[in-house]
């Protein structure tokens, strides 16, 4: 006889999947016992929850470490090989010299070639080190934009890495990303609501946020990266971020890292990258054969203009396998590395 149970394997209502369970004895009446207790046990705001829960930081595969394996070795190898021979250029921006009419435009107002490379969702226990350890090889900048729970979580069970300051003391900017980057977290929807609950929501996601990720930094931050970027251009949000001193750091080009066919995969990131980035050109081998897969080894894109503004990336496996070809590749066709500063 096959019998139907109830599985709660997310802390949220409405998480809740259905599997099939042979044998057992759980009836009809047992099942509904078990999923009413479950569900009004379950928290009805998402405001205490560490970022859903802790084992998010390592959930699918998204938080292993890719330093550990040779094929990152050997493509740290040629970077700094690289760095070496041409050492990368890195130029600060003062942001309030980008700003049109009180707000930073999506590209950052930054000319063709110049490129500032932002990274969101951390800090990671795992793969933050990864990254800033590639970047700071060869003295690239960079901008992190923390969610408050989870520097919350380093703090409590990684204090030794004190990410933030580390973070800032490396020469990149850090910013917030809200308290807890809620599934479908719009800042630009709770500022426009101008409810009683809507405004509870949006001090807790901004102003909290904003706050866990300075305390830690020890030093105050303008910068923020709304979740999803929804809301980056509702003027209520960004009026109401002005009141608190912020601006929203949004984008223009993108490493396509948090598609869920590239989260596992830096070739595919990497290939994502150079399409977003570059106007023009053409994939091809070393050899100057045609690549007709973009995310094949060995194929970059050649010939075009790298266009210049910020990129979205994320802390994840994929991003940090892909970045020492990414940065290669960015070196190679004679990018500025930009970092905003206050």
């Amino acid at each position: 006889m096959i019998h139907f149970g109830i599985v709660i394997d997310a802390p949220r209502i409405g998480a809740v999947s259905v599997g099939l369970l042979r044998g057992g004895a759980m009836g009809l009446r047992n099942i509904l016992l078990f999923l009413g207790l479950a569900l009004s046990a379950a928290p009805l705001f998402a405001q205490e929850q560490l970022w859903e829960n802790e084992a998010s930081f390592f959930d699918g595969g998204d938080e292993l470490d890719p330093s550990e394996t040779e094929e990152f070795r050997g493509d740290m190898r040629e970077l700094l090989n690289l760095c070496r021979a041409t050492p990368p250029r890195v130029e600060e921006v003062r942001y309030t010299a980008q700003l049109v009419n009180g707000a930073l435009p999506p590209g950052g107002g930054l000319s063709p070639g110049h490129i500032a490379l932002t990274f969101d969702d951390g800090p990671s226990p795992v793969v933050s080190g990864t990254i800033r350890r590639t970047l700071e090889a060869c003295g690239i900048r960079a901008g992190f934009f923390y969610v408050g729970t989870r520097v919350r979580w380093m703090e409590t069970h990684r204090p030794e890495d004190a990410v933030v300051r580390a973070t800032l003391a490396a020469g990149h900017s850090v910013g917030s990303h809200s308290m807890n980057h809620a599934r479908g977290l719009s800042i630009g929807r709770l500022a426009s609501q101008d409810t009683a609950a809507s405004r509870a929501e949006l001090d807790f996601q901004v102003r909290q946020g904003h706050e866990v990720v300075t305390n830690a930094a020890g030093v105050w931050t303008s910068f923020m990266r709304f979740p999803y970027g929804a809301g980056w251009n509702t003027p209520e949000a960004l009026a109401y971020v002005a009141t608190l001193g912020i601006t929203n750091f949004h984008w223009n080009m993108d490493t396509g890292d948090a598609d869920p066919e590239h989260r596992r995969g830096g070739p595919a990131v990497l290939a994502f990258s150079q399409e977003s980035m570059m106007r023009g050109g053409d994939f091809i081998r070393a050899n100057g054969r045609h690549c007709s897969n973009h995310a094949a080894p060995g194929c970059y894109n050649r010939g075009g203009i790298l266009r210049g503004g910020i990129v979205l990336a994320h802390e994840k496996t994929s991003t940090a396998s892909a970045l020492p070809r990414l940065l290669r590749w960015m070196i190679e066709e004679g990018a500025t590395f930009v970092v905003f500063t206050d």
